[in-house]
């Protein structure tokens, strides 16, 4: 796992991390973070306790978007074995994926709230349409 360089050395006062995304991916992911506002516990509400109102569909494709592919998994979960957080705090992107990745089957669940979410939506902007093409046949 990566560390933070300059973490202690100096009148650097930054709190050293355990990392192990590319530096890009894990600024992404917390400027994500930063920029919506969300939580873990809001997204686990949304996909687990099927809380529509704490997620807007909006940023839940985009938490879906940034649920790891199989090569970043094995990374995560080789970070997860051999770093302790009680030892070496994780940085907070790889907090972040570990517990998505824990939330049981989070890909489906939060295919399935999407669909859940939008759907009124999507009757109603469809509607519409159906009844102009009822009316034209009639």
């Amino acid at each position: 796992a990566e560390k933070k360089p300059g973490a202690d050395e100096g009148k650097s006062k930054k709190k050293q991390v355990a990392q192990c995304l590319q530096s890009k991916v894990a600024q992404n992911i917390e400027i994500f973070l930063n920029g919506s506002g969300l939580s873990l516990e809001q997204v686990r509400a949304c996909v687990v306790d099927l809380e529509e109102k704490v997620m807007t569909p909006d940023a839940l494709m985009q938490v879906r978007g940034l649920y790891p592919d199989s090569e970043t998994l094995e990374q995560l979960k080789t970070f997860e074995e051999t770093n302790d957080p009680n030892v070496i705090p994780w940085g907070r992107a790889e907090t972040f994926l570990i517990n998505l990745v824990r939330i049981p089957r989070f890909p489906i669940r939060s295919e399935c709230c999407l669909s859940r979410i939008t759907f009124n939506d999507e009757l109603l902007s469809i509607s519409a349409d159906v009844d102009i093409a009822v009316k034209s046949v009639s």
